[in-house]
This record gives C-alpha cells, sequence and structure tokens, in this order.
C-alpha cells in the first residue's frame, strides 16, 4: 500500500482573551479562558505541492490500499481523474492491453436487467428496418446517442472501482465535498508518458470541474484486481477540457 500525504496546516497562535482588563483584575479568568480556547487551523498552501495535474504511484491492484493527497488548481477548468498503467517485466504491453481493453456488447435499453440480452447488431437492425448498411449505422448511433441502446461489459478483467473523496479546501471556509462516490473507468483512451522514458496506458475514472484554489483527495480500492498486481499503476488528474 501506498500511501502519500502532505501535511498542509499549522497551528495559529491563539487568540487573546476577549476581556484582557478582567483577565488583569482576575488571574483565574484568564487562566478558565486559555484552558477552554479553541486553536484554529490554518491553511499553508506552500504545502500543496501538486499543481493542475499530476500523476503518482497507486497500487491500485490491492484491496484496501489509499492515496491521499492535496493539490492546487490554479485555472478553474475541466479535469480528469484517472489511472495510468505501464508495462513490466512480468506483464507485456500486449498482455497489458488486452486485460485493459474490457469487452462490451451493444444492448437493447429494456434489456438493461436481463441477465443473458441478445447484443444489438447491424444485420439485425437491417433486418428489422428492411434497410441497408448504411441506414442501420445511422439507426444504431441515433439508439446510441438517445439511450435507446447502452453497452454492457461482458469482461470485467482489469476493472478497478475506486472509492474516491473530493474535497475543496478553503482557509476561512469548512471544507466542502465536491463528490464522494464508487466508481469505475472502464475505457482506455490512448498511451500516456509514464515516465522514466516508459509509456503506458490511460484510463479515465471521472470528469470533474475544479474552480481555482486548494484540494484534497482521498482514493481507496475496494477489491483486489489480481491480473494487474504485476502492472505499474498510477494515479493522477489531468486537465482534459475546456471549462
Amino acid at each position: 500500500m501506498i500511501t502519500r500525504f502532505f501535511q498542509g496546516l499549522r497551528r495559529s497562535e491563539a487568540p487573546d482573551a476577549p476581556d484582557r482588563a478582567a483577565a488583569m483584575i482576575d488571574p483565574a479568568i484568564l487562566e478558565a479562558v486559555a484552558a477552554e480556547a479553541v486553536i484554529p487551523e490554518t491553511i499553508n498552501p506552500d504545502d500543496f505541492q501538486l499543481q493542475d495535474r499530476f500523476l503518482v504511484d497507486f497500487d491500485a491492484s490491492v484491496n484496501g490500499a489509499v492515496l491521499r493527497e492535496r493539490f492546487r488548481i490554479s485555472q478553474s477548468a475541466g479535469y480528469f481523474l484517472s489511472l495510468a498503467f505501464a508495462p513490466t517485466g512480468q506483464l507485456s504491453a500486449s498482455e497489458l492491453s488486452s486485460i485493459l481493453r474490457t469487452k462490451k456488447i451493444l444492448i437493447n435499453a429494456h434489456d438493461a436487467d436481463a441477465v443473458d440480452p441478445s447484443p444489438v447488431t447491424l444485420r439485425k437492425i437491417m433486418a428489422i428496418h428492411g434497410c441497408s448498411m448504411d441506414e442501420a449505422n445511422v439507426h444504431l448511433w441515433n439508439g446510441v446517442n438517445d439511450g435507446s441502446f447502452i453497452y454492457r461489459i461482458v469482461d470485467r478483467r482489469g476493472v478497478i472501482p475506486l472509492w474516491i473523496e473530493l474535497r475543496k479546501v478553503d482557509e476561512f471556509e469548512p471544507e466542502t465535498v465536491i463528490f464522494s462516490a464508487v466508481l469505475e473507468g472502464v475505457d482506455l483512451v490512448g498511451q500516456i508518458i509514464f515516465g522514466e522514458g516508459a509509456f503506458g496506458y490511460e484510463r479515465n475514472v471521472t470528469p470533474v470541474y475544479l474552480e481555482a484554489g486548494l484540494y484534497k483527495i482521498e482514493v481507496r480500492t475496494v477489491q483486489d484486481t489480481p491480473e494487474l498486481s504485476s502492472a505499474r499503476i498510477k494515479f493522477g488528474l489531468s486537465h482534459g477540457f475546456a471549462a
């Protein structure tokens, strides 16, 4: 388990007693006020080492792995939380690619709860509508876009569900939870420079719009994924799309 946690808080000085004159008259009052005083915590922005995008080691193949990071966003925009995977001596690039490319079939939305739904194919659409291949392709994509057809994953190898909690940290306001949920990223979005001159594969977990400011994130795995135990895995934040 890899845990990285930048400590970003420091204690400020205790405030003066609210009634110094009275405290001078009766020292017992000063002692009582000091004993009950709540010392507030303030943010030290210099301790937020990561900015706008990062990619850090995270063994997401093991159940119970935890990652904690603090980071700064300098520009309000859309971002992606993502996982990155790189081959190793024990797991070749082709083997890794095969595991990560989850297999899906297209089905009718009304079959979403069916145990063994019949796949939607161009030939079936052609038979139903009595149309050409090109017209069937238009019907297919119209169905995907309007939700009539949906995808179902039939091979879940390499799917890593993550519990993620993202919070915005403000020096003068309570922390704000952006979201706290279990998320799955199931599609590859291409190759990525993994570091040290090596390449890897990137999988988006979720898009998120972030305003400029300071944030902290906690990520936890909720299952073992042994087929990826030999891969190098990182978790990161990438600048994905305009506001």
